[in-house]
């Protein structure tokens, strides 16, 4: 990654350790339309696949981001049915941590990966 800020806040990120099985990752992913460089360190649980994961196929993740203040992170969760910023009473959770969001990011999936055990 680069020096710059948010490539120093998602190298923090990576060095938070995962439970075993899981795995981060960081990537980027360029939109040729607006002409933006996304950038985020993924979390998964064994078995999902982020580059082949789409709605409907079970399992979930979590992309840990930059938020655009530049010194908070955000944390999207993707999952069999869903996709969402983890909110509180309608906001976006801005984490002021790595730690705090990897954290996060591991209580969202297992949430999910459990409702999605149960059928719920």
């Amino acid at each position: 990654m680069t020096d710059d800020h948010v490539g120093v806040m998602l190298d923090a990120v990576l060095a938070i350790a995962v439970p075993d099985g899981y795995t981060s990752v960081y990537r980027e992913r360029h939109d040729t339309v607006i002409n933006h460089t996304f950038r985020a360190v993924t979390v998964s649980p064994p078995g999902v696949d982020v580059d082949t994961f789409r709605f409907g196929t079970p399992g979930a993740y979590a992309a840990i981001t930059v938020n655009d203040s530049g010194d908070t992170y955000a944390v999207e969760v993707m999952s069999t049915n869903v996709g969402y910023h983890v909110q509180r009473a309608g906001h976006v959770v801005a984490f002021t941590t790595a730690d705090a969001a990897v954290c996060c990011a591991i209580g969202e999936i297992r949430d999910h990966l459990l409702r999605q055990q149960r059928g719920w």
